[in-house]
């Protein structure tokens, strides 16, 4: 009387019942997707991105032209500049004040305007 291990009736319909469907869904034998990449389908998409992005490039370069810019140097690299002296490690707590004049009328926004 030998006695095979797991061999069970019982144990049988239970292991069957845990078990996933026999589909190629849950056994992941579905077949691969391969694009065909041919000429006719990648020329036309490629020139259409590129003008999608070039209308995008052409947008924020016109947009950034309105920026108004002023360049103020506040490092005190050079002797004569109004922050040298806080260049120096034996200051403490050193405050630098830069006074300037916008020569330009800058557009006012106000909490209304939706460009903002």
């Amino acid at each position: 009387m030998s006695r095979v291990r797991g061999s069970s009736r019982q144990g049988d319909g239970a292991a069957s019942k845990n078990k996933p469907d026999n589909t190629a869904f849950t056994q992941q034998r579905l077949p691969a997707w391969q694009p065909f990449l041919s000429a006719g389908y990648v020329l036309p998409t490629f020139f259409l991105l590129g003008l999608i992005f070039i209308a995008i490039g052409l947008g924020l370069y016109f947009t950034s032209n309105t920026v108004i810019e002023i360049e103020l140097d506040y490092t005190g690299n050079s002797p004569n500049s109004l922050c040298h002296r806080c260049t120096k490690n034996d200051t403490k707590d050193c405050k630098c004040t830069i006074h300037f004049m916008v020569n330009k009328t800058l557009p006012v926004r106000t909490v209304e305007d939706p460009a903002i």
